[in-house]
């Protein structure tokens, strides 16, 4: 059952607004699926400031191809100037973005549910980016920046790599409206009591069912609760309340559940407590009513981006004792400590596993993570006075006029913008190099789950947050951490440690400092081989501090010649959309010339 559709959720769509977002995200898909190695546009002889113009022939479309201006910066990705992109049979500007992304991926003959899926996705991207567009219609940087932290994370672009970044298979425009980011949405959460014979929960000491319960319902509201669940059931004690995403209840827990509701192992409570708001990741959720309190990460049976947003019981039953270590390391290690890099605390996970698909033989991955939650610190809880909790998205992130959000926090701060950006790599990357050298672990940390603390808009540390999946172990001979229980180090993934550095690679560098980067130099404020003249030197800095660690980085070796040129798009063109036991996993495209290296041919920025 969908939600029922009505004027406050549809309206006729705006053809500027739909000619912007077609034009953005087909600048979008040329720039990623040339980095990828998907297409190989031919480039031309660069001009004196170093741009070219590209020209991609493609002999089955009736357009003949495309040609656009532009330049490749060190990561061999084009940096498309926009509206430039025009078809070589006739010169004319290319509006259609999904009939462009059609051409594109025809010479791969992808089987037709791929390319159909595939599209429909893109389809749903650009619908929800119009919304997108519409509410930050007049928003300067400096405006975005004065905007509560969930209201400004709202209106970010969203995944940089996934041209089809906002999919959503499941959800139509009325969805989107009431559950999607984009209109900063507030909705309570439905209530189920789960008999504690069928819930598996775990809580760090001093969390049980009460004290969860209150960061989500004022007394009044718990009260009620108690009552409901006391008119239906003689033994009250003998159930864990669990907030459910009210979509994924009417979607799928109330008819996959349905015989568990039945017998009264479910009791139903109804919507209930405090409001929340969706943050980028949409199944994480923010309480708007109280900000401090605990947020909520909760499955949602929908695919999107990569993979069906459920929850793994796998990670969960670690989630509250690897975070309860994580904060002591990260207070204990000085390092660390003196760079205020923090993790937001997760003290209790849940999980409810289905009666008939919890243990299937090869069952698909959605059909056993649709119950259950993580409860997490709110970044707004662990701000001192006068600061600021962002996305590590925010760093790449231009306003609808072209002026990065960035540019505004280095006005803001005072600082050169090579202060500003050298405090950033102190306080950013050399603490997660740290973890990846000194304790074998490799956070994931792009721009949903690395979060920026600012102090009058100058970098002052890092939380880091979502252990779900996004966080690696060395596997081989690195010894486990002090501390960590051996149940909890071996159920996290591992990995070789040559394979743990691309946890960097992936997150920080390639899906944040790529473009990160590329907008800064764009927009003349810092010249691209500069940023990473910057960054490499700071790397070696802390190398040179840490000689007890040599032979680690020389397996963590930043400077290599070569890196692994990992590509999201390529993945979802290699697993299709059929349904799999495990999430896919990333594709490799061609090598890549190290960005860090300076004494390797790069193509780099225009001068």
């Amino acid at each position: 059952m969908n939600a029922p559709l009505n004027k406050a959720a549809y309206s006729q769509l705006d053809p500027v607004l739909w000619q912007r977002a077609n034009q953005r995200l087909l600048e979008k898909a040329l720039s990623e699926l040339s980095y990828e190695g998907v297409i190989s546009p031919e480039r031309g002889v660069p001009d004196a400031q170093g741009r070219s113009e590209y020209r991609l022939p493609l002999a089955d479309a009736s357009s003949q191809g495309y040609r656009w201006q532009g330049w490749t910066n060190r990561w061999d990705q084009p940096c498309i100037t926009p509206g430039s992109v025009r078809t070589l049979a006739d010169d004319q500007p290319a509006q259609d973005a999904v009939t462009v992304l059609r051409e594109l991926l025809s010479p791969l003959a992808l089987p037709a549910n791929t390319l159909a899926n595939y599209l429909r996705e893109t389809l749903n991207t650009l619908s929800v980016d119009c919304q997108l567009l519409e509410a930050r219609q007049g928003l300067s940087a400096a405006d975005w920046l004065t905007l509560p932290t969930d209201q400004l994370q709202s209106l970010l672009d969203g995944h940089p790599k996934a041209i089809p970044s906002k999919g959503r298979v499941g959800w139509g425009v009325a969805e989107n409206r009431l559950y999607g980011p984009e209109r900063s949405p507030r909705f309570r959460l439905h209530w189920l009591a789960v008999a504690r014979s069928l819930a598996e929960t775990h809580a760090a000491p001093g969390w049980n069912s009460a004290r969860l319960l209150a960061a989500s319902c004022d007394e009044a509201e718990r009260l009620r609760l108690q009552l409901l669940l006391a008119a239906q059931t003689a033994q009250p004690d003998q159930y864990w309340l669990l907030p459910v995403h009210p979509w994924q209840w009417q979607a799928h827990i109330a008819p996959q559940f349905a015989a568990l509701l039945a017998s009264r192992t479910l009791i139903h409570l109804g919507e209930a407590g405090d409001h929340y708001t969706p943050q980028q990741s949409l199944r994480t959720l923010s309480n708007t009513s109280r900000p401090k309190q605990l947020n909520l990460k909760l499955p949602l049976t929908l695919l999107n981006t990569s993979a069906w947003r459920g929850l793994s019981a796998r990670y969960l039953a670690i989630t509250p004792a690897l975070s309860d270590w994580l904060q002591d390391l990260l207070e204990d290690d000085p390092l660390l400590a003196e760079r205020r890099c923090g993790a937001l605390a997760e003290p209790a996970a849940a999980f409810v596993p289905h009666p008939l698909y919890h243990g299937l033989p090869e069952v698909p991955y959605q059909f056993d993570e649709m119950l259950g939650a993580v409860w997490r610190e709110s970044g707004e809880a662990r701000l001192g006075p006068g600061e600021q909790v962002v996305m590590a998205a925010v760093l790449q992130q231009q306003d609808d006029h072209g002026r990065p959000l960035v540019a505004e926090l280095i006005r803001q701060s005072g600082l050169s913008a090579r202060d500003w950006l050298s405090r950033l790599f102190e306080l950013a990357v050399v603490p997660l190099y740290h973890l990846q050298a000194r304790y074998g672990l490799g956070f994931i940390a792009h721009g949903q789950n690395l979060m920026l603390r600012l102090a009058d808009g100058a970098p002052a540390g890092v939380l880091l947050k979502d252990y779900q999946g996004d966080l690696f172990r060395a596997e081989a001979d690195w010894a486990q951490p002090e501390g960590l229980a051996p149940a909890v180090w071996n159920a996290l993934p591992s990995m070789p440690p040559h394979y743990l550095l691309h946890n960097l690679w992936t997150g920080l560098f390639g899906s944040v400092f790529r473009f990160m980067a590329s907008v800064l130099h764009e927009a003349g404020l810092y010249d691209e081989t500069a940023f990473y003249q910057l960054l490499a030197g700071t790397l070696q800095r802390y190398q040179t501090s840490q000689p007890q660690l040599a032979e680690r980085f020389a397996q963590l070796d930043l400077f290599a010649a070569q890196m692994p040129r990992l590509s999201l798009n390529r993945a979802r063109f290699a697993a299709g959309y059929g349904d799999a036991a495990s999430r896919p996993i990333h594709a490799l495209g061609p090598t890549l010339a190290n960005p860090l290296r300076f004494d390797l041919p790069q193509t780099g920025a225009p001068t």
